[in-house]
């Protein structure tokens, strides 16, 4: 045992060297995110499995439907706010969880009101179904999104084994819920009420446990909030064109067309997942490093990136077909678009990138590309629809994702220049 270490250390070290990257860090908390990843996309995969053969495809489509109702809503629970607390957590103000915490349910109760209002415009236009949905989504909304800030201070710590266990577990448990729910109702505001009190109650356990551990003597990161509130409000437009895909596919082809649209995307969704493994690894080394240090090693990183990328593209165009035939024969018709959608994984070579712009906190820089992309989202998702329908819709995504990445990689290499202090 004692030599096969020596022998593990020295290639570890030799890798390092080649690939300018810190090797056993990554090995380390590269593990447990690893393990993470895999297991959510079984879960999530098998989840949608069960969906699309225990569901009718109008009941699938309408749960998707109010799903993407549910994204929009959070935005009043400041999802910007996560990476905030990872950032100020990595730098040692762990009391921030809690400042963070109370400002998201803050405004999540703000955004009950607003999800309130518009339930009783649904029911005025005697939309019963749409009324329902919101008022749960409205009443479940300050109680659920804001306790992930404790996943957020776990990263911050770097502790991603706790992070990926307290993850693999809510959502495994989270699924169980669901399929028994699947089985017993094929209602889906039955399993909407499920989905978001399973949810909120194991977000709000693992919150309590996790914040027994946090060093109250720290200060708070005064700059976080505001932070959090920036990239809070940057994600306005993004969410709203992160959900607009399911909002034109219920316009234009209703519940059926989300649902075989949700299962065309859904395999390649997942892999985009796990091709962000290293993300929460990498954003609390670049939050420490100078710009300088980061700079230097960057390069490789884009290159694997791009790597792994076009592997698991290539992997996937082999398996995906067989996949479809086999496990939803009912979805068969979807095999073309969704390898097809697959091609927006090679934006993958972006992502160190993007880590940087956020560890950094350039937030000119995001607001712009931000900006640009989700407008460059909303009209080519908007044109594409109305006229190609469903194919349509696969071919704005993956621009997008392109137009996005070469936004992202321009800012880094041409940041705004800083002012002197």
């Amino acid at each position: 045992m004692s030599y096969l270490k020596r022998k593990m250390t020295t290639a570890a070290e030799f890798a390092e060297k080649v690939l300018k990257t810190d090797i056993r860090y990554i090995a380390r908390g590269g593990f447990w995110l690893t393990v993470g990843r895999g297991a959510s996309m079984l879960s999530s995969l098998l989840l949608s499995i069960a969906f699309a053969n225990l569901l009718p495809k109008e009941t699938y489509g309408s749960y998707k439907y109010i799903l993407s109702i549910a994204s929009v809503m959070s935005l009043f629970t400041l999802p910007g706010m996560n990476t905030a607390v990872t950032q100020a957590v990595a730098r040692g103000h762990e009391k921030t969880l809690f400042s963070a915490t109370k400002e998201r349910i803050k405004w999540g109760a703000i955004g009950s009101v607003v999800g309130l209002c518009v339930a009783g415009y649904y029911l005025v236009q005697h939309n019963a179904f749409l009324a329902i949905a919101t008022s749960i989504v409205a009443i479940f909304l300050p109680f659920m999104d804001p306790f992930t800030t404790y996943n957020a201070f776990l990263q911050g710590k770097k502790n991603f084994k706790w992070s990926t266990l307290a993850g693999n577990i809510m959502q495994i448990c989270t699924a169980v819920i669901l399929l028994i729910g699947m089985w017993l109702s094929k209602n889906a505001l039955v399993i909407l009420v499920l989905y978001f009190a399973a949810n909120a109650l194991m977000r709000y356990f693992v919150f309590r446990r996790v914040s027994a551990s946090v060093d109250r003597s720290t200060m708070d990161d005064t700059q976080a909030l505001s932070y959090g509130k920036h990239l809070s409000a940057m994600n306005i437009l993004g969410e709203i064109a992160g959900n607009l895909d399911n909002f034109l596919a219920f316009h234009f082809l209703g519940p059926t067309g989300v649902a075989s649209y949700s299962i065309a995307t859904a395999p390649a969704d997942q892999a985009k997942g796990f091709l962000s493994f290293s993300d929460p690894l990498l954003f609390p080394q670049f939050s420490k490093h100078s710009d300088e240090d980061i700079r230097k090693h960057i390069g490789r990183k884009f290159f694997w990136y791009g790597v792994f990328g076009a592997v698991v593209v290539a992997g996937y165009w082999i398996v995906a077909p067989f996949f479809f035939r086999l496990v939803l024969p009912q979805y068969a018709d979807m095999i073309f678009l969704s390898l097809l959608y697959s091609l927006s994984l090679l934006n993958a070579v972006s992502t160190p990138a993007i880590i940087y712009l956020g560890a950094k906190r350039k937030i000119k820089e995001q607001y712009i590309s931000t900006l640009c992309a989700y407008l460059f989202q909303i009209g080519s998702m908007t044109l594409l629809t109305a006229y190609y329908g469903l194919p349509g819709l696969i071919v704005a995504r993956i621009l997008t994702r392109y137009f996005g990445a070469s936004l992202n990689i321009f800012f880094f290499l041409k940041p705004f220049p800083q002012k002197a202090t």
